[in-house]
């Protein structure tokens, strides 16, 4: 019975989030946060950080890496199945359904309408997801020390001005963390 309740939570929470989440996979991590964070305490803030930035040196979305390492820290592989699951199938299905109305209704001035409303607030979520991952509203900020800010402007500058790839930022960060701290 615990092994239908788990995996049942972690597809429900997930799910939860794919059919709730809009955008890309960064805009649905405030979302991953609240379930595994807020609502079940999977995680506490600073892990929920930890994997974040572990998450993002690989490649692939996070959004679907964060599922995985949930699930696998809670039920293993299955549970990872069952995480990855829950936040693939809503968008696999509405995909599939939208593919044909996209298709027919490019043009239309209340689809282009509809997305650029939708846009912005895409970009508030993340907003309020870096003020929480760097300063926290819970203690879990991850900007705690002039250092971390120093490698917060330089990892800024590599990726805008000299356009370094993000995998070889996120090296040189670890290099510099294992450095320094």
């Amino acid at each position: 019975m615990a092994f239908l309740k788990t995996n049942g939570e972690l597809f429900l929470s997930f799910f939860k989030v794919g059919v709730s989440g809009f955008g890309g996979g960064q805009s649905l991590v405030p979302l991953i946060e609240g379930e595994v964070v807020n609502n079940h305490q999977w995680l506490n803030s600073r892990e929920f950080v930890d994997v974040l930035a572990v998450g993002n040196a690989f490649p692939g979305p996070i959004s679907t890496k964060l599922a995985a390492f949930v699930g696998y820290q809670q039920a293993g592989v299955i549970g990872s199945a069952f995480s990855l699951l829950g936040l693939v199938l809503p968008t696999a299905l509405a995909m599939i359904l939208m593919a044909g109305l996209m298709a027919k209704f490019r043009d239309s001035p209340r689809l282009n309408g509809l997305l650029r409303g939708v846009r912005p607030a895409v970009i508030a979520m993340l907003g309020v997801m870096l003020f929480r991952l760097g300063w926290g509203t819970s203690g879990g900020g991850c900007m705690t020390d002039i250092t971390s800010y120093i490698v917060a402007g330089v990892a800024v500058a590599l990726l805008v001005l000299a356009q370094v790839p993000p995998f070889a930022v996120m090296l040189l960060a670890a290099a510099t963390g294992l450095l320094l701290l």
